[in-house]
């Protein structure tokens, strides 16, 4: 019996057996520990398998799962994995996704190495934004580090159409209720400035009929005055004569006067 190490891990005990005493050598032992090294590799190897194989089919469907559009990419520009998302929005299988290019993929800004995609090979994350036929994606690329399957970036798209048409109709409309508010406030300067000129108006109106009033209480008594001072005129300038030279004459200039002042205040 010879243990089995993996490294400097005991992963069991290796025996054989035979009937015959004496049957095996030192030569026989030494042989039997390279094949249990080379056994406990193996089985080492296949617990290995059995604990990443789940992970994987896991990660694969997790991968699948999401469905935003994901792809790796190596160094130049070259697809090395896509999810389900990418596939359909390339209307393509996901086995027939390998090996396409950055630039065949169409979700990049400028032609490989120097869109967005590209310079995150050096950089930090990116972010852009990237419209494909009718639709606008938002796009993240980050680059991979200490991968040893020449993976370099990965990529996720986030189809932003609804969004940015509806903030593209809110800015609209928020541009139109602008013009409108503009068009509201000069049609009640208008209509402050109308409101202004008709009180004016109102108050010119009511002048005009109070001094129309003053006028017509005034111009009655001065009518009365005019009417009563001209037969009197005449009446003095009719009667003038001996018995009082001159006087008739001065009373009736007086009075004259007193017709011509009625009528200048009239």
């Amino acid at each position: 019996s010879v243990p089995m190490f993996a490294g400097d891990d005991l992963i069991g005990a290796l025996s054989i057996c035979s009937p015959e005493p004496g049957r095996f050598t030192a030569d026989d032992q030494r042989l039997l520990g390279t094949v249990a090294t080379q056994v406990a590799v193996a089985v080492q190897n296949a617990r290995l398998h059995a604990y990443i194989s789940p992970g994987k089919q896991e990660w694969e469907a997790t991968f699948d799962a999401i469905g935003d559009p994901i792809g790796v990419f190596d160094r130049r520009g070259r697809l090395l994995r896509g999810n389900t998302g990418l596939s359909m929005l390339l209307r393509r299988s996901v086995t027939g996704l390998r090996g396409l290019t950055c630039d065949e993929i169409g979700l990049c800004g400028a032609p490989f190495p120097h869109c967005w995609r590209g310079r995150a090979i050096s950089q930090t994350c990116m972010h852009e934004e990237v419209t494909r036929a009718d639709q606008i994606f938002s796009a993240t690329s980050c680059p991979v580090l200490d991968v040893s399957d020449g993976a370099a970036i990965v990529q996720i798209a986030k189809d932003v159409t609804p969004e940015i048409q509806s903030a593209r109709r809110l800015r609209q409309m928020s541009d139109e209720l602008a013009a409108t508010n503009a068009r509201l406030l000069a049609t009640v300067d208008r209509l402050k400035t109308t409101q202004a000129q008709l009180l004016q108006a109102e108050k010119l109106s009511a002048i005009g009929q109070l001094v129309a009033g003053v006028a017509h209480e005034l111009n009655n008594p001065l009518t009365s005055v005019i009417g009563y001072a001209q037969p009197v005129v005449e009446e003095l300038r009719e009667a003038g004569g001996a018995e009082a030279p001159g006087e008739p004459e001065a009373l009736a200039h007086d009075l004259r006067r007193i017709a011509e002042e009625s009528e200048r205040a009239a």
